[in-house]
């Protein structure tokens, strides 16, 4: 546990040039009360060429527990959209 703690305190950094290079459809889902903060995300989000972003209302970092109908929708809408159909920002 001890491991996991340290590697939970340390930021993961992606640098914007290599989100740049991700060609596929990429979805973004934060809580709107999640650890990192709703422009963090979004700066991902926009660094991703065929990023899409949702920002789960009234959740954590658990919306998949606290949100599932919500978070269920939005990735089975993601994932249903024709590849050719993602927009691209």
């Amino acid at each position: 546990m001890a491991k996991c703690y340290d590697m939970w305190l340390q930021p993961v950094v992606i640098e914007p040039a290599d989100l740049k290079r991700i060609s596929i459809p990429v979805l973004v889902m934060a809580g709107d009360h999640d650890f990192t903060s709703i422009e963090d995300n979004a700066e991902m989000f926009r660094d991703l060429p065929r990023g899409q972003l949702i920002i789960v209302p009234a959740s954590k970092h658990g919306t998949f527990n606290s949100r599932p109908d919500l978070v269920n929708l939005a990735i089975r809408e993601f994932l249903e959209q024709p590849d050719g159909k993602t927009p691209a920002h």
